[in-house]
């Protein structure tokens, strides 16, 4: 599956309920960390999952025990796992649907002003629940695609080899992974999948992803840099803001995680 095919999942993630369709686009930002993500987009996603299980908790045909809820009536099971990676920004497409479809259950999502809502619980249609509490970090949607989901690594572990870096920019393929680190802090702070290469030179190219961006919570989406190879495997950015160096490496030997 090629990058953007797996954004595409995201920005056209689908799930059903009595007999209606529903689609969303997980198209914000979102890392639980208030340097990279804006405090009131983390509080919000933090908020809405609390919602999510003291719901679960009063509702009498949903149990949760060892890891596994239950919709007792429907006979669906969702584990734990996929609310907490979805509010945390780093859940695959399947999950964050498995979650959605729990709120919809539970009425914190509905179609129309006229369906069904539970007291005391404000319910939100599907983009509008969508954009003000969920959203990716530009981790969890790169380990995603590279099949990590249930081990996800750090930004900085994906050059922690760095015999294996892209050396010139002919060795660089679609899928492969792009990090940043910015050279004031020695802090590795982004990672970007590579959909294709614009050579201009031996030395110098338009690169081509797909990520889950932080600028104005922008989230997951087609971006493009003109880069410039100081050395070999060494890249910087033209007109960057912040000072930093680029890396691309190869990616792991894994599928996507669905």
């Amino acid at each position: 599956m090629t990058p953007e095919a797996y954004a595409d999942k995201y920005l056209n993630l689908t799930w059903e309920y009595d007999k209606k369709s529903f689609q969303v686009a997980i198209r914000k930002y979102l890392a639980i960390d208030a340097k990279y993500c804006d405090q009131t987009k983390i509080d919000g996603s933090a908020d809405a999952k609390q919602w999510l299980l003291d719901a679960i908790k009063a509702a009498p045909d949903v149990q949760m025990a060892d890891g596994i809820i239950q919709v007792t009536t429907l006979k669906k099971i969702i584990p734990f796992e996929h609310i907490e990676k979805t509010f945390k920004g780093t859940a695959s497409p399947s999950r964050i649907a498995n979650t959605l479809w729990l709120a919809t259950h539970l009425k914190f999502i509905t179609v129309s002003p006229t369906d069904p809502t539970i007291a005391g619980r404000e319910a939100a249609r599907p983009q509008d629940y969508a954009d003000w509490y969920l959203g990716m970090d530009c981790r969890g949607f790169a380990n995603n695609y590279l099949g990590l989901n249930a081990h996800q690594r750090t930004v900085t572990s994906f050059d922690e080899n760095k015999t294996t870096r892209r050396q010139t920019i002919a060795a660089i393929k679609m899928g492969d992974v792009m990090v940043k680190r910015v050279i004031a802090s020695n802090s590795y702070e982004h990672i970007a999948i590579v959909v294709r290469v614009l050579r201009k030179s031996d030395t110098s190219m338009q690169l081509f992803t797909v990520e889950s961006y932080g600028y104005k919570l922008a989230g997951i989406g087609r971006h493009d840099r003109n880069l410039i190879m100081t050395s070999p495997g060494i890249f910087v950015e033209q007109g960057a803001a912040k000072p930093a160096e680029i890396y691309i490496q190869p990616p792991p030997n894994q599928g996507p995680s669905l």
